[in-house]
């Protein structure tokens, strides 16, 4: 909390500093953490995390963001992509060339009896709400599992893949907020 006034709160007001943690917390580099929030305070908790050495694959984030994919209505211009975006892509010993994808596969939704375009930036699950196909979500992130799916046919990557369990995988369950191809796929969505 950091604007108690005029309301009931009672509990610490401030930043979540590491002394607070350790207060909390006193074991808290042998516990598991969850953490959500506000970009900025995620950020200054998890640096607090690393001044208190906790380990950072004991520490799982989950970020609430607008939707990113779906219809442009007919009145409002679609953004193009900044050139910043391209920009930041890996660089250096082994990365590919980058530049703009063109190219575009195709992703069928085998349930629903739907396809649609799928650009090599673009996630199954932005694609599935462009032409209609709904598929459970919540976090965006590849952290809650609410959007996980069967794939049927094609691969994906899957940048965050934290929802789903070595079985799943291997099973051929993706996580739709996640996962993104250049290649033709068939989801059972």
């Amino acid at each position: 909390m950091s604007k108690a006034d005029g309301t009931d709160w009672t509990g610490p007001v401030g930043f979540i500093t590491p002394d607070f943690i350790v207060k909390c917390a006193p074991d808290i580099a042998e516990r598991r953490v969850h953490l959500c929030g506000p970009p900025a305070m995620m950020d200054a908790v998890k640096y607090a995390l690393a001044q208190l050495k906790v380990p950072p694959d004991q520490i799982k984030t989950e970020d609430f963001a607008p939707p990113k994919g779906g219809p442009v209505p007919a009145d409002e211009p679609e953004e193009p992509t900044p050139a910043s975006a391209v920009a930041a892509a890996p660089t250096g010993a082994g990365a590919a060339a980058v530049s703009a994808p063109s190219a575009q596969a195709t992703v069928e939704f085998s349930t629903s009896g739907k396809s649609g375009t799928l650009a090599p930036d673009q996630s199954v699950l932005e694609a599935a709400e462009a032409i209609g196909v709904v598929i459970d979500f919540e976090c965006r992130v590849g952290t809650c599992g609410r959007c996980k799916v069967p794939l049927s046919k094609g691969s994906v990557t899957m940048e965050v893949e934290d929802a789903l369990t070595a079985e799943e995988k291997a099973g051929g369950t993706i996580l739709a907020c996640q996962a993104k191809s250049p290649g033709n796929l068939v989801v059972a969505a």
